[in-house]
């Protein structure tokens, strides 16, 4: 790969993210020119632990809607988000179907 296919490599920053996403996510929403503090995570498993969008929440003032489709880690979900009215948990699968696409999930 030539530099300007890894640039984005060098904002690593793994603050609950799984490798580095925290600093590639910052950087990247660094170039944007303007930016609505909304975030949206599926797959979200306790919204804590690998997430690449807790650091937005907690440091950066987002709000969120958080997906995740298994009963038991929703559970740890709702439990660790239920102190703050930013964000909204769901317990759902996302899909390709006309039923359960993102954009059906998030209206």
């Amino acid at each position: 790969m030539g530099k300007s296919a890894t640039w984005l490599l060098n904002h690593q920053a793994k603050i609950y993210s799984q490798s580095g996403e925290d600093g590639i996510i910052g950087k990247i929403l660094d170039t944007l020119p303007d930016r609505d503090n909304w975030c949206v995570e599926f797959g979200a498993l306790d919204g804590a632990s690998l997430s690449n969008t807790r650091n937005l929440i907690e440091h950066a003032g987002y709000s969120a809607v958080l997906i995740e489709g298994s009963t038991a880690r929703f559970k740890a979900l709702e439990s660790n988000y239920s102190h703050t009215k930013k964000v909204t948990t769901l317990n759902c699968f996302v899909g390709f179907e006309a039923n359960d696409n993102l954009d059906r999930v998030l209206a």
